[in-house]
């Protein structure tokens, strides 16, 4: 799954849609790196981008939503995936492989895009705060789709934990990522991993 889509694929109103959502997404971000995403306006990335804010609002609901594009592309690609998630083994290694999967298929212009985003994220509380906020959203929507697969088999409060493992391996994954210079989706995936595979001694632990 990647996260560039084949303008072949789509219609001509579709392309011109996708260009000035990505034109949005891409200054944005180039405007966030030069004067920090408090020191942007509205009215500026707009007028850069030559688009009315109208047509922002659109595409994006916010500066929030719009230089979170790179983390909605990913969970976006995540949740359609598991809309047919049978696990092999565990539920947890099953959420696992499928998390770094589409980290694979994540192209090399994302992959830039989301190691800004994480500067970003380190700098901007209010982006943080609305990351934590989608990431909560994607949690129960997981949960659900899991929920609707075991059925009664699996007490919710489980599901949630595990969802919740798969996710902190993401978080520690993608800041061990990002603090080595974020290069490429490949190691982002493998970072992940390694972050993941720490799991059974992190729950034996003992001091």
């Amino acid at each position: 799954m990647s996260a560039e889509i084949e303008e072949g694929t789509l219609s001509l109103r579709e392309r011109k849609k996708h260009r000035t959502r990505s034109a949005l997404a891409e200054t944005a971000l180039d405007l966030f790196d030069a004067d920090g995403f408090d020191g942007v306006t509205l009215d500026e990335l707009v007028a850069a981008v030559e688009v009315s804010k109208r047509t922002f609002f659109r595409y994006f609901d916010s500066k929030e939503d719009v230089a979170f594009t790179s983390g909605k592309q990913l969970w976006s690609a995540v949740l359609a995936e598991a809309e047919t998630f049978v696990p092999e083994g565990t539920v947890l290694d099953g959420l696992v492989d499928l998390l770094v999967g589409v980290l694979g298929g994540m192209g090399a212009d994302w992959a830039d895009r989301h190691r800004r985003l994480q500067r970003l994220l380190e700098s901007t509380p209010v982006l943080r705060g609305y990351a934590r906020e989608y990431c909560d959203a994607v949690s129960r929507e997981l949960v659900s789709m899991l929920t609707a697969r075991l059925g009664s088999k699996v007490e919710r409060l489980t599901l949630r934990m595990v969802v919740e493992l798969m996710l902190a391996a993401w978080h520690c994954g993608v800041r061990d990522w990002s603090e080595s210079g974020g290069r490429g989706a490949a190691g982002l995936a493998r970072r992940v991993r390694a972050a993941a595979d720490t799991l059974p001694a992190c729950l034996a632990l003992t001091g």
